[in-house]
């Protein structure tokens, strides 16, 4: 006989004495949680188990019935998932959700979201990767619906995240030094991202809804990114010049932001 066949035989011979031929559920869970363990453990020594979780994820996407039973909701919230790290810019403005000492904790499916939509959410949601997102795609929506995955991140995801990052670059802008949050570099940073996350807003949030939220955090960028202000900082129109602001008290609402308003 051939090797092929003969490579067959060993297989067939080595199944019947126990070898594992399928990873069911249970072991997959099992698995998964034992390197959500290690994960836990290496952040202290600075070592993730990534190729594990590589390995896992893979061969999450190629299990047969994945929808029966409870295996999904069991699975959304393990931390099996090599984090992936926020845009340097991104970082430089506030730490990413979950980091400890520059470390990122191992991601769960659950209530995370793509990479695609970290500008919106980094500080308040753990990242997957765009391979993940497009494997998740490629199967039945009842699965992504399942895992609990923030294809597009929620209301009160970016809400939480304008409002942990905006107080916390409101304190350092107002020792007014020009370094990390008020350097040139990190301002920039700050008034192009406010504008992606008013953009966001105005077309998720029914009218109404953002007062109670956001009314009393800093979350108004002006002076192209150096200040932020509470919204009722702002007013739409200074009769009858624009020279009338009383900075850093009362700002005339910036031109870009009449898209907004």
């Amino acid at each position: 006989c051939g090797e092929g066949d003969e490579i067959k035989e060993w297989r067939k011979f080595f199944i019947d004495i126990g070898l594992i031929n399928k990873v069911t559920q249970p072991m997959f869970l099992g698995y998964a949680r034992e390197v959500e363990r290690l994960a836990e453990v290496a952040n202290r020594k600075q070592c993730q188990p990534t190729e594990k979780s590589n390995v896992l994820v893979k061969h999450f996407f190629k299990m047969e019935k994945l929808l029966e039973g409870t295996f999904l909701e069991d699975v959304s919230s393990v931390r099996f998932i090599a984090p992936v790290p926020a845009q340097a810019d991104l970082a430089e403005l506030h730490d990413q959700y979950g980091a400890s000492d520059r470390l990122l904790p191992f991601a769960c499916f659950k209530d995370s979201v793509s990479e695609d939509s970290q500008d919106l959410c980094w500080t308040s949601a753990s990242l997957l990767s765009d391979s993940v997102i497009r494997a998740v795609q490629r199967k039945p929506k009842d699965l992504c619906d399942r895992l609990r995955i923030q294809i597009q991140p929620t209301l009160n995801t970016v809400v939480k995240h304008v409002t942990r990052l905006c107080n916390h670059l409101a304190q350092q802008k107002a020792e007014e030094i020009e370094i990390g949050a008020n350097s040139t570099s990190a301002c920039h940073t700050l008034w192009n991202l406010m504008f992606r996350i008013y953009e966001f807003l105005s077309h998720v949030s029914p009218s109404g809804v953002l007062k109670p939220k956001l009314g009393d955090v800093p979350c108004i960028v002006v002076e192209e990114g150096r200040r932020l202000v509470r919204p009722e900082q702002i007013a739409i129109r200074l009769e009858p010049e624009p020279e009338h602001e009383i900075r850093p008290l009362l700002y005339g609402m910036p031109r870009e932001l009449g898209l907004y308003h």
